[in-house]
């Protein structure tokens, strides 16, 4: 019988015939979970959904845009002043100069010049700092082995990431800021990108990147080819994107292509915002493109990590954190609280354009004591109304001398003014005083005469402004550095982990392991030949270091090296340290000092410094080695003292047992001797007593000796296990 014979129901209840059963709806996390695995979820939202979220997209992208409108303007006269655009001057004449000094351009190759080694100083461009006690050296291993992994994604698995730190440090002096954006890409591997400031548009009042409402990242350099690489592939949706417009000009204000150019690239826009797509009431972070020419949505996909949503008892979800992909790396904090950084365009233009029109005002000064002109008087006659001086010759005229000099008033021109060449001077100095531009560090002072204090000195003065911003870099690399160790932590690639750390177990303990085990396996022999002999049985063999220490020779994995709390990535360059001459001078005072106290400071250590400081290859083939003990010879030094300290205490216990048992002897002889005087005892009924006792005490022993053989046997047996185990 069915449920509805049983209990009646509405006929609007109940499916018709041939009609599927209605499912349940998932829930909102189940619906969240199913389209974060999805690589474009726009099909799955309506027309309408998509024209209202592309149109929100440009809208509110037009507002951050418009908020950064004066920090664009002086980027953009900060790259006209570092590549010098000169454009025609007609004051005070026609075609005065207009020579631009290059303050800015010097200013801005310095800085890139130091950075960029410091960042990239070789192929250690990440380590590992240890947090926490380190006894048995685990952490210090697995640091290594995450600094060997990482430094080789960005050196040599990423294309581009050394080249677009070369570029980073040149441009973010000049407009103040830059961008890196770290992601997964569609084979799975670990990107970090360099984005140029004028390409990542957040509002100017923004605070923070993991606060801010949306991030948009104009991708102005996708050509057609691969607009539909991407829309076969299933990243884009299918949609008509016509010809780019030619009209249209990059991010960075440079025409995008040319009228009639059909391969001329598209401008899209990706937003990171904020949507409620599922219809929980609550927005979740989405990465939306849109075609910036038609509006239109050509991929939606999750912004989020499902795993870290914060989920109430009843399903509702409370929280869910966006993906921070992007990491700002600002030149100078602005003043004003801005978001967007100022570099030396902003605060060299002033000093810059002064320094021009003092240059150009000694030019033109010149120039005009140098060409000359004047007055001509009416009265002059001759025939020609132009004569021009040639070299080596001499031109008649039908003229007096006298009446030529009375007709004839040039113009008085003093030639630059020596004021204009003091104000020069002051200005330029000025200039280098905040680009940290000084003799000392240009290499123009003659360093090599200098005292490696003094030198430091002079270097340290120098690095005022400069050390500030290098350190406020590394600051921000750390931050990169901690979403690619996040990213390979989720997503462990453990055969291409296992191929670059080149891992194997170290040496010294594994001799000290097979060692151990010889001993294990030699130990039943020792024991069985002492108690032929009469001896006591050796100490059993004892593992070589504690079971901690045996983890070094368990296969590392990048799951367990990664998943850990107690190694934070942080780059490997030193901010106080960002010069070869800072690293020189420091070196060759720790060579002076280990000459002046050789007991304090050991000299091998601190000329390895000074070659380190050089660059100086294959170091180790320059220094002797340094004659110390074996490591093996001083374990087996302590294992033998060890050993000799156990027999001794296990001779001083005998010694004991020995004496008590004489002195318990006597005793009962003195017992027996007053029973045999009392005649509580004859002399038969003693001495059988006592041969009694004698034989009972040899029982004992016996008994005790082969409790000791068993328990020695079951040691062995552990000790050996351990060992395999190890």
């Amino acid at each position: 019988m069915a449920i509805t014979d049983v209990i009646p129901a509405d006929e609007e209840e109940l499916p018709a015939a041939g009609e599927a059963t209605p499912e349940e709806e998932p829930s909102p996390l189940d619906k969240l979970r199913a389209w974060a695995e999805m690589p474009n979820i726009a099909d799955q939202l309506s027309e309408d959904v998509l024209s209202e979220l592309g149109a929100r997209v440009i809208a509110e992208f037009q507002i951050d845009d418009d908020s950064r409108s004066d920090w664009k303007t002086e980027a953009k006269m900060a790259m006209d002043a570092i590549l010098q655009k000169a454009e025609p001057k007609n004051y005070p004449f026609e075609g005065a100069s207009n020579i631009k000094f290059p303050v800015l351009t010097e200013a801005v190759l310095q800085f890139g010049a130091r950075t960029y080694p410091a960042v990239v100083p070789g192929d250690k461009v990440v380590k590992s700092k240890i947090v926490g006690p380190d006894p048995y050296g685990l952490k210090q291993a697995r640091g290594e082995r995450v600094s060997t992994h990482m430094s080789y994604q960005l050196l040599k698995q990423m294309d581009g990431w050394e080249s677009d730190m070369d570029t980073m440090v040149h441009q973010m002096p000049g407009v103040g800021h830059a961008f890196k954006k770290t992601y997964r890409d569609g084979r799975g591997k670990v990107c970090s990108v360099m984005r140029p400031a004028m390409n990542v548009v957040v509002h100017q009042g923004t605070r923070d990147l993991k606060t801010v409402p949306r991030i948009t990242d104009i991708i102005d350099d996708l050509y057609p080819y691969q607009i539909d690489s991407r829309i076969r592939s299933g990243i884009f949706i299918k949609f008509d994107y016509g010809a780019a417009n030619p009209g249209q000009t990059r991010a960075d204000g440079t025409a995008s292509g040319s009228a009639g150019d059909i391969d001329a690239p598209h401008i899209f826009l990706e937003q990171h915002r904020y949507e409620d797509l599922d219809g929980d009431e609550l927005r979740e972070p989405w990465i939306i493109t849109v075609h910036k020419d038609t509006g239109k949505v050509v991929r939606v996909v999750a912004g989020f990590d499902i795993e870290k949503a914060e989920v109430a008892e009843d399903g509702t979800i409370i929280d869910l954190p966006r993906e921070n992909y992007f990491t700002g790396f600002p030149f100078l904090p602005d003043p004003n609280g801005g978001y967007y950084g100022i570099g030396f365009g902003r605060l060299l233009r002033a000093i810059g354009e002064g320094v021009n029109t003092a240059l150009n005002q000694i030019i033109d000064a010149a120039h005009l004591q140098n060409a000359g002109g004047g007055f001509i008087g009416s009265g002059l006659n001759v025939k020609k109304s132009t004569q021009r001086v040639e070299m080596n010759k001499w031109t008649n005229v039908p003229v007096a001398g006298m009446k030529i000099r009375e007709a004839i008033v040039p113009h008085d021109f003093r030639g630059p003014s020596p004021v204009l060449f003091q104000v020069l001077g002051l200005l330029l100095e000025a200039a280098k005083g905040i680009a940290s531009v000084q003799d000392v560090m240009t290499g123009e002072a003659k360093a090599q005469t200098m005292q490696p204090t003094t030198l430091l000195a002079l270097i340290e003065q120098g690095l005022k402004v400069y050390t500030s911003i290098i350190k406020r870099l590394f600051r921000q690399l750390a931050v990169e550095f901690a979403r690619i160790f996040e990213l390979n932590k989720r997503y462990p690639d453990e055969e291409e982990y296992a191929e670059v750390i080149d891992w194997e177990p170290p040496q010294s303990l594994v001799a000290a392991m097979q060692q151990f085990q010889q001993a294990q396996q030699q130990y039943p022999q020792m024991v069985e030949q002492a108690l032929a002999q009469g001896q006591q049985p050796p100490p059993e063999p004892q593992p070589p270091f504690p079971p901690q220490v045996a983890q070094h020779l368990q296969q590392p994995t990048m799951q367990g090296d990664y998943d850990t709390l107690n190694c934070d990535i942080v780059p490997v360059a030193d901010p106080s340290q960002v010069t070869d001459m800072q690293k020189m001078a420091k070196a060759q005072l720790i060579r002076e000092t280990a000459v002046e106290a050789p007991q304090v400071i050991d000299p091998a250590a601190a000329y390895r410094r000074v070659y380190q400081a050089a660059q100086i290859e294959d170091i180790d083939q320059l220094i002797k080695p340094q004659s110390g003990p074996d490591p093996m010879m001083l374990a087996n030094a302590e294992a033998e003292v060890q050993k000799k300290r156990a027999g001794a205490m296990k001779d001083l216990a005998l010694a004991d047992k020995a004496a008590v048992e004489t002195e318990e002897i006597a005793q009962r002889t003195a017992v027996s001797h007053a029973q045999v005087a009392s005649g509580q005892m004859d002399n038969d009924a003693a001495l059988t007593a006592e041969t009694t006792r004698l034989q009972n005490n040899k029982s004992e022993r016996e008994m005790a000796l082969k409790e000791r053989q068993q328990e020695s046997a079951e040691k062995q047996a552990k000790a050996q296990a351990r060992g395999e185990a190890a």
